[in-house]
């Protein structure tokens, strides 16, 4: 697989990873850790190395590409007051990111907070976060890999810079503070002696988002490649799924309507249906009457890519989540599927704030034991919520949900 990089050139997905490996792929690093094992157990084996952590954030990063939840093509965005096109390779970016974004982890006080006994917090007025310093240890280890444009520089750096958190004005706080000077060139001088030194105007262009000269555009992309990275950190920190690719809806959809037949020869698509699966490159706004097979026409135009299913109320959320349901297990159980109920739960999910009762009822019903075990409810329960919490990541195929789950996960609203 390949992906695309600078002047519209093609790139071998697995040589790009396999070069920044070996940038990586330092002694020095395998002596710095990226996280402990979270307990006052001092075994040294049971913590992290930094090495591992950026290797293991790569891999994910790499997943999503390959099942195209990143797109591996470039990226036009059309942005500002003279409508000016920028071509973005964002599989490039985060792949990079993934690779650099903790480099900073290497100053001594982040590993002796790593290797202390006793909980430790960061103090801001001493210390300079590990994401901000990973700026300053990047560039000279990508340069002998991929020669970075300007613009591309500036992406990695707000991504690098805001992976764990909305950077606030850091960069002048820094300059402000002759304590946090001093820290970050102790830092350049131990750890990064060849850095290259990052100019202010990247810092500029990269980082402070009051600087009118970036469209909001750039900025709302910058964005975009930072939440990838951030999905790619927790996955890899958690040891779970990054996403689950949607390599059955299209397929799904062509077993309903060949069920149909079997009662109606003549059962076909109806002209709404085929208008949204003909249309699915197209932004498409459709109204109709209970009946009219809107719901099938939304799958149809969401194919085999990623797709959120919003409804407003629960209710009715539930009976689409428990359509789809029927639709992919039929599906499944006709290629002869033995784990097709796990192939299901790998597909959809319902997201709402009594989803897991639903779902539980549900799958107590269906499998008829309406007096299940204390034991057996316990682990089904369990094993269901591990399915929630993969949809409320958004890391599922299909999440049928209301539009209030987006609040806290992807607005961040205060309050949810």
């Amino acid at each position: 697989m390949e992906i695309t990089i600078a002047n519209n050139v093609r790139m071998d997905i697995d040589v790009l990873f396999e070069r920044l490996c070996e940038a990586i792929a330092t002694e020095e690093l395998s002596h710095y850790y990226a996280k402990g094992k979270g307990s006052d157990d001092q075994d040294t084996t049971a913590w992290q190395s930094l090495r591992d952590h950026l290797k293991a954030v790569a891999t994910k990063a790499k997943q999503l590409i390959e099942i195209g939840v990143l797109p591996d093509g470039p990226m036009e965005i059309v942005a500002g007051k003279g409508q000016t096109v920028y071509k973005k390779h964002p599989a490039l970016i985060v792949l990079l990111a993934a690779f650099f974004h903790d480099m900073g982890k290497c100053n001594k006080q982040f590993q002796k907070r790593v290797k202390s006994q006793k909980k430790t917090y960061f103090n801001s007025a001493e210390e300079l976060p590990h994401n901000y310093l990973s700026i300053f240890c990047t560039r000279q280890a990508i340069d002998g890999v991929y020669a970075l444009e300007d613009a591309e520089w500036q992406d990695l750096v707000y991504a690098i810079a805001h992976h764990h958190f909305l950077f606030d004005d850091m960069a002048k706080r820094i300059d402000k503070s002759a304590v946090l000077e001093e820290v970050k060139e102790k830092f350049l001088q131990q750890f990064c002696t060849r850095a290259t030194k990052v100019k202010k105007r990247t810092l500029r262009d990269g980082l402070d988002r009051t600087n009118v000269k970036i469209p909001i555009e750039i900025w709302n992309y910058r964005d975009y490649i930072t939440g990838l990275l951030m999905l790619c950190d927790y996955a890899a920190s958690g040891d779970r799924e990054v996403a689950y690719a949607n390599e059955f809806l299209e397929e799904t959809m062509e077993h309903v309507v060949t069920t149909w037949r079997e009662k109606n020869p003549d059962a076909e698509w109806n002209d709404l249906q085929r208008y949204c699966k003909n249309h699915r490159n197209a932004n498409v706004m459709i109204t109709g009457e209970t009946g009219m097979g809107k719901t099938e026409g939304a799958l149809l135009w969401i194919g085999n890519e990623k797709g959120l299913f919003f409804l407003p109320l629960r209710t009715a959320i539930n009976a689409i989540h428990n359509r789809v349901v029927e639709y992919v297990t039929a599906y499944y159980r006709s290629k002869g599927y033995e784990d097709y109920r796990q192939r299901v739960h790998e597909s959809t999910s319902l997201l709402h704030s009594t989803g897991l009762y639903h779902l539980m009822k549900t799958e107590i019903e269906e499998s008829q034991e309406v007096d299940v075990a204390a034991s057996n409810a316990s682990e089904l329960f369990y094993e269901l919520l591990e399915w929630r919490e993969r949809a409320k990541q958004f890391s599922l195929p299909l999440i049928i949900s209301t539009v209030d789950q987006l609040f806290d996960f992807v607005f961040r609203l205060k309050g949810y």
